[in-house]
């Protein structure tokens, strides 16, 4: 009974089987574009899924629009698929919706430093998808990023940037983002996220930028320029003992934890 039970209530969220999927392929593009907004979220599903194999512009943005809309969990899992599998397409969509789509972006500087070696997975959902998409999109990324934005955009735009440069080990330019540091160093989140972005990046410029950082009134800031220092495999500067004891012990134990990690060429 109680896994009857389990079972509605995933179906009631958009969970579908291999049957169900089916009867779905034989339709056409327009009627599963038509399908993505049907009150029945196992139809949502089924449709999202299937037009993961059929490529253009129109597929995208329609299931960028669901995704905006989409509440239920295996519908948004199986959109987010999709959008990855038809790739490149899917990008430029994706971008326009960073910051657009729920409340679980992060809206304060965590004041405790994060340590874990691993690069945090953004909480905004269209940035975890083009995370997903790997270095190919970059080019598309920075270009968002020299436009005018919001910072709340700029903040899930450099989550993208830093989760594929940590994550695929990438050596890029730092030179737009200390560009974009440079215009909005009143925008303490996009400082922080620069900041995290740059656990990746061990060229000269990042250099100078994490050591100023380092001394920020900001302790949540403190904490997370050590810990791009360290996982960048950058030297610590000669005055790090002057630092508050908490940074110093944060350093001391995330430099244990990374010491076999590989870090970026420089």
């Amino acid at each position: 009974m109680k896994m009857d039970t389990l079972a509605t209530k995933r179906r009631e969220r958009g969970e579908v089987t291999p049957a169900d999927i089916d009867p779905f392929l034989s339709i056409s593009t327009e009627e599963l574009l038509y399908q993505l907004s049907s009150p029945k979220p196992s139809i949502r599903t089924c449709a999202a899924t299937v037009l993961s194999s059929r490529k253009g512009t129109e597929i995208a943005d329609c299931l960028c629009q669901q995704l905006k809309n989409e509440q239920k969990l295996y519908c948004k899992i199986a959109i987010s698929n999709s959008l990855v599998n038809i790739g490149s397409l899917s990008v430029q969509p994706l971008l326009a919706l960073l910051g657009k789509i729920g409340r679980n972006q992060e809206t304060g500087i965590p004041q405790k430093g994060f340590n874990k070696i691993s690069y945090p997975l953004p909480r905004d959902i269209a940035a975890r998808i083009l995370c997903r998409m790997g270095g190919g999109i970059l080019p598309e990324v920075f270009a968002f990023l020299e436009n005018e934005r919001q910072p709340i955009e700029l903040e899930q735009a450099i989550d993208v940037i830093g989760h594929i440069v940590y994550t695929s080990k990438l050596t890029i330019d730092s030179n737009i983002l200390i560009q974009i540091a440079d215009k909005y160093s009143e925008a303490l989140m996009v400082q922080f996220k620069i900041i995290r972005c740059f656990s990746g990046f061990a060229d000269d410029q990042t250099k100078h930028f994490l050591y100023k950082q380092l001394k920020s009134h900001d302790l949540g800031l403190q904490f997370e320029a050590a810990r791009s220092v360290v996982l960048s495999g950058l030297d610590l500067p000669v005055d790090h003992c002057k630092w508050p004891e908490e940074v110093n012990a944060f350093i001391k134990q995330l430099t244990k934890k990374s010491s076999g990690r590989k870090k970026p060429h420089r």
